[in-house]
């Protein structure tokens, strides 16, 4: 499938591959509640008041076949093929 055909899906909670992708990595789409309190959204050492809200926006998430992540931004090849596919549920 193509593109634009596969960025449905994505905005349908679906997990996506390109065929000329190894084995076990995907893409899917983030999307995190409209308003949430910024410690619940930031974590670790950073020092946040309580009392702040943010408003993140939804990304393309890259799950590599390691098992790490990143946000991921379309490149040209990926925009333009064909060899998208659509992934099972439990994949």
């Amino acid at each position: 499938m193509n593109f634009s055909s596969a960025l449905e899906y994505l905005k349908g909670s679906k997990k996506l591959r390109r065929r000329v992708w190894p084995l076990g990595r995907w893409v899917s789409l983030v999307r995190f509640p409209p308003d949430l309190p910024a410690p619940a959204f930031w974590a670790g050492p950073l020092e946040v008041d309580p009392g702040v809200r943010v408003k993140p926006l939804p990304y393309l998430l890259l799950r590599l076949e390691t098992g790490e992540s990143l946000p991921w931004t379309v490149d040209g090849l990926a925009l333009l093929a064909n060899d998208w596919q659509l992934l099972n549920d439990d994949d």
